[in-house]
């Protein structure tokens, strides 16, 4: 399936009431254009809801319903935060790659594992623009770049960590079950998990000498006990039955009982 289905599809497969938009805007003909989009489904937590306008730049994020998200990636104008925005047309092909909880990936770090859906524009037409100065209704910055990454990633730099080839990012959060907490002590791994769908779930530590499985039980608590320490390259697995949930892996152990707890 090329990325142009998953957008075509989306969110109908995963049916989200609500999801997360962050937006960086221009102004053009008929309202505001999208220069670069993030949509995050399938977590409810508590959103912080901010609009920052200028006088030729705006930066938004909002929780909206699912069906406004999927017709922006479409290209269809849609009402938010009191403005019209619109988005031009994506190509075709692009990427997606799933990711392990708390794995710092496109500058995010997330608590469940995720999969992300990197989105190209048809044409670059209108992404590069002239830079300027912005003072507004919201902090003053040297210029667009340092508004965006301090909007979207919080990161006080003029250039970069700003996306180049994306027009859109889209992240669903697997929530169905995921690794909360590891402690690791000198002869033994302790591994708290949390799910909306635990049952059935099994958990495996793998190394290089073999592995231990344990079905995850209503306590979402398991402790392996490893007399000799954590051995390097150790794959810490939360799966049902042949797909993974959630992982870990331990390049190397740190000094026996003072590695921290993850």
């Amino acid at each position: 399936m090329s990325i142009g289905d998953v957008v075509r599809w989306w969110p109908k497969l995963k049916q989200p009431s609500t999801v997360d938009v962050r937006l960086a805007l221009y102004r053009d003909k008929g309202g505001w254009k999208i220069g670069y989009g993030e949509i995050l489904a399938g977590t409810d937590e508590p959103l912080h809801e901010r609009t920052w306008t200028y006088g030729e730049d705006a930066f938004v994020e909002r929780r909206v319903p699912g069906t406004v998200a999927a017709d922006l990636v479409r290209g269809k104008p849609q009402e938010v935060a009191g403005m019209t925005v619109f988005a031009q047309a994506v190509q075709d092909s692009g990427s997606f790659q799933r990711i392990a909880g708390q794995v710092n990936y496109n500058h995010a770090v997330l608590p469940w594992s995720r999969t992300e859906w990197s989105i190209s524009p048809a044409s670059w037409q209108g992404l590069n623009r002239l830079q300027r100065v912005l003072v507004g209704a919201g902090p003053s910055f040297l210029n667009t770049e340092a508004a965006f990454n301090a909007f979207l990633y919080e990161t006080p730099v003029e250039n970069g960590p700003r996306p180049t080839h994306m027009l859109w990012r889209i992240v669903q959060a697997d929530r169905r079950a995921w690794i909360h907490r590891v402690a690791i002590a000198a002869d033994s791994l302790t591994v708290r998990m949390n799910a909306t769908e635990l049952a059935g779930s099994l958990l495996e530590l793998s190394t290089l000498e073999g592995q231990q499985t344990r079905m995850v039980g209503s306590t979402g608590r398991i402790r392996f006990w490893l007399p000799r320490g954590l051995a390097p390259a150790t794959l810490l697995m939360l799966r049902s039955g042949d797909n993974w949930r959630d992982f870990r892996y331990f390049p190397a152990p740190g000094p026996a009982g003072n590695a921290p707890a993850r």
